[in-house]
């Protein structure tokens, strides 16, 4: 995934989305193909286990 980023600078305030609940704004270079969505969905269940302050 880090190699079809736009985003590989960015720090994850950047990318982290707080609203109702934590989301990613996660951009890529290209559409993704199939395979690329299951990575991203795999990616987004890790990192929803993750705990982040709100600071």
């Amino acid at each position: 995934m880090f190699t079809l980023s736009v985003q590989k600078e960015a720090l994850i305030s950047e990318i982290v989305e707080r609203q109702n609940q934590r989301s990613w704004n996660l951009q890529c270079r290209r559409s993704l193909y199939i395979w690329d969505e299951e990575q991203l969905n795999n990616l987004k269940q890790i990192l929803s286990t993750i705990q982040m302050d709100d600071t």
